[in-house]
């Protein structure tokens, strides 16, 4: 996985799934503040093969499409939820440009076509994470999300447009190189 950091957050993404925690918020008082779960079975060793997306299991993720379908869709058994909750995911990019760091993860999707951009924004001023999730290349058909149609679609997931489809992207910034971690 790999870890981004500002003044006031510092935040870890798993390589498998895009899992995000730890995340560790520090407050004006210096307050550290650690709010996501980690699964305790982490360093049990227990048998996830059934659901994969349990193994490393934390935090926030994306789940496309949910899946854990019996039944094909389109001729496709998706994972428990889907692909981008469990997959590998690639680091496209990451820079720092003044107090703004970012980092991007893509992943091409394999059980169908289509690629998802992860976005991770940290502001130096804010007690914030900003997650975009871009998806191209699907027809919507099956998944249940009209505007996964719409190539380059925005699905944010944060304080400011949690639950909405397609907002306004964030604007292009650049993100500090992120320290890469295993386990």
């Amino acid at each position: 996985g790999w870890e981004l950091q500002s003044k006031k957050v510092k935040f870890f993404v798993t390589e498998n799934g895009g899992q995000t925690a730890p995340v560790l918020f520090t407050d004006e008082s210096g307050k550290t503040i650690s709010p996501y779960f980690l699964s305790p079975w982490q360093t049990e060793g227990k048998d996830l093969s059934g659901c994969p997306v349990l193994v490393p299991l934390r935090g926030d993720f994306f789940c496309l499409p949910f899946g854990g379908n019996g039944d094909p869709v389109n001729g496709v058994t998706f994972p428990c939820h889907g692909e981008t909750a469990t997959a590998k995911w690639e680091l496209e990019d990451s820079a720092k440009e003044g107090e703004v760091s970012q980092m991007t993860l893509k992943m091409k999707l394999s059980l169908t076509e289509g690629e998802v951009r992860k976005r991770i924004t940290l502001k130096d001023s804010e007690e914030a994470i900003y997650i975009e999730h871009e998806v191209s290349g699907l027809e919507a058909d099956g998944y249940g999300v009209e505007e996964v149609q719409k190539a380059g679609c925005t699905i944010g997931i944060s304080a400011v447009w949690t639950g909405t489809i397609c907002p306004s992207s964030l604007p292009p910034s650049t993100a500090s190189s992120p320290t890469r971690r295993t386990g």
